[in-house]
């Protein structure tokens, strides 16, 4: 892609003071409402990095009991790729409402896709 001359960027800047922006209420909204649908929501994040096996099973209890309640979409738990926290955190997990658990980074986290909550 070629750069513009100096004239060429003078017309355009002349052309975009002539714009006037649509004021349509109906599509600003519409476009609000997809802007906020793109917008990427806070990560919920617990590591367990050096943790006893009964501290980590009370944080990933408590994380997953405040990530109902505020019905967060996903969390993300690392816990090291080896040792007893890694064996027992799926069965941790599966007391809860949980769609779908991704193992990362080769076995050392887990993203934990949460059911919405129906009424």
């Amino acid at each position: 892609m070629r750069e513009l001359s100096n004239e060429e960027k003078a017309q355009w800047a002349a052309i975009a003071k002539t714009v006037t922006p649509i004021d349509c209420p109906a599509l600003n909204s519409r476009m609000a409402r997809i802007r906020a649908a793109f917008i990427p929501t806070p990560s919920w994040v617990l590591d367990l990095h050096n943790t006893t096996l009964e501290d980590a099973y009370r944080a990933v209890l408590d994380l997953l009991d405040e990530a109902i309640a505020y019905e967060a979409p996903a969390i993300t738990v690392i816990t090291g790729k080896s040792g007893q926290i890694c064996r027992e955190f799926p069965h941790w997990a599966q007391r809860f409402p949980i769609r779908d658990i991704e193992v990362l980074n080769g076995g050392g986290a887990f993203r934990l896709t949460m059911r919405k909550k129906t009424i």
